[in-house]
């Protein structure tokens, strides 16, 4: 797994190439790739939290209070801007989220 800064919306770029690889050659070989990419966004990940709020059964209830919902070992909020991911929420993160699970919805029955 990717582990840098930008975890979940690479991971929802992943399942998004491996929808489009699907559509365009016929190709389903990363299917099951796909599948635990997003799993692992919803919670199928080393602490069982989803990654979007709202959804799953273990989620971030406010993401804009980035200290209360701090429980790994040796997280702590930085007031940095060098440390933008852990104080604002990012447009494109959350458009590649839904680009990523529009693509996995329109192929479903495919």
């Amino acid at each position: 797994m990717y582990d840098d800064f930008d975890s979940v919306p690479h991971a929802f770029g992943l399942v998004a190439t491996a929808r489009l690889y699907r559509e365009a050659p016929g190709d389903r070989r990363y299917d099951a790739f796909a599948t635990a990419q997003r799993d692992w966004v919803f919670g199928a990940n080393a602490w069982g939290t989803s990654f979007m709020v709202g959804e799953g059964t273990n989620f971030e209830r406010c993401p804009q209070h980035v200290v209360a919902n701090l429980s790994g070992h040796g997280s702590r909020y930085v007031d940095d801007v060098r440390s933008w991911q852990t104080s604002e929420p990012a447009d494109d993160f959350t458009a590649l989220g839904l680009y990523a699970l529009t693509l996995t919805a329109r192929g479903a029955d495919r």
